[in-house]
């Protein structure tokens, strides 16, 4: 039995680092808990993948007066607020992206 007990705090262990891993990657303060402290919410990770991966403008638009940045055909960056042009962006824009949350 406490061959099996040490195994799962080997593994409490492994995805308690994981987890801390994981959020530093995408900057979520966890105060060093990870799982063992759970304080972080699916959200959480939500909100900066969501800042991460980029969205055809076919598939989907930002909600209007949002700041994204978008990339165009010719492959130029730039911060844009969606909706100041209209319901749609300009021609040349192909994919955008949600900001991340500034520092704080």
């Amino acid at each position: 039995m406490e061959k099996e007990i040490e195994k799962l705090k080997k593994k409490n262990k492994e995805a308690n680092d994981f987890i801390k891993s994981i959020a530093e990657m995408l900057n979520i303060e966890t105060d060093g808990l990870g799982y063992n402290g759970l304080t972080l919410d699916l959200s959480d990770f939500q909100d900066a993948i969501n800042t991460t991966k980029w969205i055809a403008v076919a598939d989907s638009l930002p909600e209007r007066e949002e700041e994204v940045l978008t990339i165009t055909s010719d492959m130029w960056y730039r911060v844009m607020t969606f909706g100041s042009t209209g319901r749609r962006f300009p021609s040349q824009v192909t994919h955008w992206k949600r900001l991340p949350k500034p520092p704080l």
